[in-house]
């Protein structure tokens, strides 16, 4: 049997396969480990699809969870006990406790701001509406209406507190919104 010589390389310089098997006396070397090819990307939702589960809608940033906050400002949890404060503070420094919680916070939440401008316009009006009514006591009415201001005064600032620390708005019933 004799060798026919091997044809010559293309003029394009690409490998050709040989016809023939050639055997080499050596082993040839195991293919190189290739890298962990990296996951593909979600591909977006059909035109008119809902996004699959836990996948951001097209053309959203998938949430960022532990972000700060912006300097200054609150968040939800600390805006929340805030305006609770500025409307059970009352309990311990009437009038005081909206008005520092509003001096020291209304440019750090839009919340607290409205929250605390409520609870001193309720403690403002409530003051005025009590003074009346301990000037009338010299007068047979005020005996009883000391009494009915009084229990409206806790009644209204425990709704209004309890509004307050459960995130919602509250505007307070019959009063006079001296700060606006």
């Amino acid at each position: 049997m004799t060798e026919q010589p091997p044809p010559p390389p293309p003029e394009d310089g690409s490998p050709t396969s040989s016809p023939e098997p050639t055997s080499s006396p050596e082993p040839t070397p195991p293919p190189a480990p290739t890298a962990p090819l990296p996951p593909e990307a979600p591909q977006a939702p059909a035109y008119g699809q809902a996004p699959a589960y836990g996948q951001a809608a097209y053309g959203q940033a998938p949430p960022v969870y532990g972000q700060a906050q912006p300097p200054g400002m609150l968040n939800p949890s600390d805006e929340r006990t805030w305006a609770g404060l500025a409307h059970f503070g009352a309990l311990v420094l009437g009038f005081l406790a909206p008005l520092l919680v509003y001096v020291l916070y209304k440019d750090r939440s839009t919340y607290v701001r409205e929250q605390s401008k409520e609870a001193l316009n309720f403690q403002l009006t409530y003051l005025i509406y009590l003074l009346v009514a301990a000037f009338s006591t010299l007068l047979v009415i005020g005996f009883i209406l000391f009494p009915v201001v009084l229990v409206a005064y806790y009644v209204f600032l425990i709704v209004g507190g309890v509004k307050a620390v459960s995130g919602e708005f509250y505007r307070f019933p019959m009063i006079v919104r001296l700060i606006g």
